[in-house]
């Protein structure tokens, strides 16, 4: 934050052209908070648990370098909401995968979804191996190599 003088030789803090944006942000924001709780037809009584409809979904892949530095498989983003089985177009180690507004997901070392090649995965805080990615967990994929295994296929099924 930068310290102006204004006219009359009094320190103002920051310029007054941030704050108008900051201003202009907070409303913004408090009209979109106010616009999606009043179009919602889903009122919850107390006691009650809400349901939660997920309107996005998407599979989201990444690879580690030698550094440890992570990043995302692009070419997955225009499949990664759709169901089904996918191939990748070409075979790449995974490191670790994320999965939200599915029922599951699951990761397969050769094409076509093969069920033998499935691809382990654990979560950091749990040792405990599965094949099934749940949603809102980052899943570590279990392989020799640090970098996770090769992939080629995954496949993702809808909550009904």
């Amino acid at each position: 934050m930068t310290l102006l003088h204004s006219a009359n030789g009094d320190l103002a803090h920051g310029s007054p052209r941030k704050m108008d944006m900051r201003v202009i942000a907070a409303i913004i924001a408090t009209l979109c908070l106010l616009s999606d709780s009043a179009g919602s037809e889903n009122k919850v009584v107390a006691g009650e648990t809400a349901e939660v409809s997920v309107k996005f979904q998407d599979l989201r892949l990444y690879r580690v370098n030698k550094d440890g530095i992570e990043s995302r498989f692009w070419f997955t983003r225009g499949k990664s909401k759709r169901t089904g089985c996918h191939n990748l177009r070409k075979r790449s180690r995974l490191y670790r995968a994320v999965q939200y507004g599915y029922q599951s997901c699951e990761v397969y070392k050769n094409k076509g979804c093969e069920v033998q090649s499935k691809v382990m995965f654990n979560r950091k805080d749990n040792d405990e191996p599965t094949s099934i990615l749940q949603q809102g967990y980052s899943w570590f994929a279990i392989d020799e190599d640090q970098r996770g295994p090769r992939v080629k296929s995954w496949s993702c099924t809808h909550q009904d």
